[in-house]
């Protein structure tokens, strides 16, 4: 009798254990969907553990809507990810503390670490720092000049991880820079000279995110740039040795998330191809993404 009562015991503990097993199957702020591997007997307000791949208990749920198979929870402790298991804890009340394995910082995350987020759209504009020094030759010397370049972008991210976007950008970059040298095919005289391009701008980069909270996140982007000139003058190069170039652009930014939308503010650097002209531009940038 008493190994009938031990066997009784631990078949029910084992089904406590599974009961409503199920898996999350998205996840979207602090709303958590979840997959029941069966239509369960469970009721709005019950509460579920989630676990990791490693069966490690790393969030509490309470499910407020459900059809069929089907449930959505809302996360009351810890983290929840795609592909969590759950297993039940309480029925429409408020259970006992659990052992969950997490730290105050993790429950404070921002709901959306937990999101594989979507793709977005957006507007990028700057104002940058440009230089540029011509190589006039040995008896001249260089020519070192100084002024700015205006970015204007259209853009796309396309998701590629959790943490990392696929950047689109089409736009134009308007750059403008003088500086005292000597104009083309007047060896004598020293005056102030300068070049103006307008370029269509071509850009391909990819946006990693470091850090992301409920109001800020922290990235780094990088990749590279097609600049065609679409207009040029200069008077101290070769307007037809103005032609498209790949540039490379590095650097980092911070984005404030608001209601449905989010406000980046970005430094880039582009580095552009060495040679008789060498060029370097720093722009700060601002935009709006949805």
């Amino acid at each position: 009798m008493k190994y009938i009562n031990i066997l009784i015991s631990l078949l029910f503990l084992s089904f406590s254990l599974t009961a409503h097993a199920g898996k999350v199957i998205k996840v979207k702020g602090e709303k958590v969907y979840i997959q029941f591997d069966e239509e369960e007997p469970f009721t709005t307000n019950d509460y579920f553990i989630l676990n990791n791949d490693a069966g490690k208990k790393l969030g509490l749920v309470q499910i407020k809507k459900f059809k069929g198979r089907k449930a959505i929870g809302i996360l009351k402790k810890g983290k929840a990810d795609k592909g969590f298991t759950t297993t039940f804890k309480a029925a429409g009340k408020k259970p006992k503390k659990e052992s969950i394995a997490v730290t105050e910082d993790t429950a404070e995350e921002e709901d959306t670490s937990s999101n594989y987020p979507k793709s977005r759209m957006g507007l990028l504009a700057g104002y940058g720092m440009a230089s540029q020094d011509v190589d006039q030759g040995a008896l001249l010397g260089t020519s070192s000049q100084s002024g700015n370049s205006i970015a204007i972008r259209g853009l796309y991210d396309y998701p590629l991880f959790s943490s990392v976007y696929l950047r689109g950008m089409l736009g134009a970059e308007f750059m403008s820079v003088s500086g005292d040298g000597h104009p083309l095919y007047n060896t004598s005289l020293l005056t102030t000279t300068g070049t103006d391009i307008t370029y269509l701008t071509m850009d391909a980069l990819f946006h990693w995110s470091l850090s992301k909270g409920k109001s800020t996140s922290f990235y780094l982007i990088g990749g590279m740039a097609i600049l065609y000139p679409m207009a040029k003058s200069s008077d101290i190069i070769i307007e037809g040795s103005i032609d498209s170039l790949a540039i490379g652009e590095f650097g980092g930014g911070l984005e404030l998330h608001l209601n449905g939308y989010s406000l980046p503010f970005e430094v880039t650097y582009y580095y552009f191809p060495s040679g008789e002209v060498s060029t370097n531009v720093i722009s700060l940038k601002l935009g709006l993404l949805f």
